[in-house]
């Protein structure tokens, strides 16, 4: 397994993580426990974080500076949807 292929592979298992914490934490009543979930929560998305930026470090991770009418176009869409 390549240094690509192992990180991608943690970054998985990371987003995997984030989407099982956030679940339990949702559905938790004991207070204690839902704010011991969103501390994991936080660290994974902490995480997930460190691992796209050592992959773009690397040049395994590129992104598109987006243009000024793409950002209002996606901002609109999405407050449309919440409004309506």
């Amino acid at each position: 397994m390549t240094d690509q292929q192992r990180l991608a592979d943690l970054w998985t298992t990371e987003q995997k993580l984030t989407g099982n914490y956030d679940a339990f934490a949702s559905d938790c009543v004991h207070l204690g426990l839902r704010n011991e979930m969103l501390q994991a929560l936080a660290r994974s998305h902490a995480t997930q974080t460190e691992l796209l930026l050592a992959a773009q470090a690397r040049g395994w991770y590129h992104t598109e500076p987006a243009d000024e009418g793409r950002i209002r176009q996606v901002m609109y869409r999405f407050t449309v949807e919440w409004t309506d």
